[in-house]
């Protein structure tokens, strides 16, 4: 997996200096136990193991605050084991790792919670915001 900053250079690029700049859809939430400095991550689980899967998530109009939140709920079921110990949500360009490359978008960390085999956590419509600082 690679970092958002090869994201934020190709939006300055194409911002100040005129390159191109393709949007990344679709977008995927995944749920992440460490995120490194350079924006790698740990999932809680593996893929398609005890029910986990990254979701689909949407996107909204820019606000004026420089903010911009998903417009879909995203639910996420535990089911057979535990999951680890939930820190960070991480927004990709992939639902998988076998399709290739996975860019890391953004991410965020979250008051840690567990996720217990037989409960669920849902995001609400315009509970995912990136903010520009």
């Amino acid at each position: 997996m690679t970092s958002p900053i090869p994201i934020a250079n190709a939006i300055l690029n194409a911002k100040f200096r005129g390159t191109s700049y393709a949007s990344t859809t679709p977008l995927f939430l995944a749920l992440a136990t460490a995120v490194s400095t350079d924006g790698t991550f740990t999932e809680v689980k593996a893929i398609g193991t005890d029910g986990y899967a990254r979701q689909s998530i949407t996107f909204g109009t820019v606000a004026a605050n420089k903010s911009i939140s998903s417009t879909d709920a995203a639910t996420f079921s535990a089911t057979g084991n535990d999951w680890a110990s939930v820190g960070f949500i991480v927004i990709v360009d992939n639902a998988t790792e076998a399709s290739g490359v996975v860019t890391v978008v953004d991410y965020g960390t979250v008051s840690a919670f567990a996720l217990l085999a037989g409960t669920q956590v849902l995001f609400p419509a315009g509970g995912v915001v990136a903010q520009v600082a």
